[in-house]
């Protein structure tokens, strides 16, 4: 190539982009820049700290309002206790209960004379309003010398319907029994199960009428 015409080209180059340049890094461009990188702060710092918000709100959500350890409770009304759970460990978070090694005992009717209880015992309890969850086996029992476990149970303390998820077995004086999904409904004193096997004392039945 000649050399005045690759001479003209980048005096023609260094023309262009020198007016470019100097047009960028004028007084008005710069309040431009200034002004735009003020806003990408403003931006990222919103991000950053909604980011650290939520992540403070999630775990404030997961650490309990109430921690008890060894407890023993009572709940009573003006005649009689109504309730008494002991347990190892007690967690209360917003919306649930959770406690460990759990005896939960209620107390059905408030007649001196004619009094029920019902047992109920978790290694793991959940508990959500009025219903108990029990994760890693249940056991219900009552003061007649029935009891129930499952190996995943439920039990709602205002309709008194015990569902037990998998295995289960029953044990009374009458016999014992065993099988999978059972639902026993306190109140109507009625079971639904599946795949039962049952072993019943007939001397014990007879002895009972």
């Amino acid at each position: 190539m000649n050399k005045p015409i690759l001479i003209r080209k980048i005096l023609l180059y260094r023309r262009f982009y020198g007016k470019y340049v100097r047009r960028i890094l004028s007084p008005s461009y710069i309040m431009h820049w200034f002004f735009a990188s003020v806003l990408c702060g403003i931006v990222i710092f919103i991000a950053v700290f909604a980011t650290d918000t939520e992540a403070i709100l999630f775990k404030r959500a997961q650490m309990p309002l109430i921690e008890l350890y060894d407890f023993d409770i009572y709940n009573a009304n003006d005649t009689i206790v109504s309730s008494h759970a002991k347990g190892l460990k007690a967690l209360r978070y917003a919306d649930y209960e959770i406690s460990y090694e759990t005896i939960l005992s209620l107390i059905q009717d408030t007649t001196r004379n004619n009094s029920a209880t019902e047992y109920i015992y978790g290694q793991e309890v959940r508990r959500v309003q009025n219903t108990y969850f029990f994760d890693k086996g249940g056991i219900y029992a009552k003061d007649n010398g029935e009891t129930f476990w499952s190996a995943r149970a439920s039990y709602d303390i205002t309709t008194k319907i015990f569902s037990g998820s998998g295995r289960f077995w029953i044990a009374s004086i009458e016999g014992s029994a065993e099988g999978k999904n059972i639902i026993y409904n306190q109140k109507l004193q009625t079971m639904n199960a599946q795949d039962v096997r049952a072993h019943i004392d007939l001397s014990a039945s007879k002895g009972k009428k």
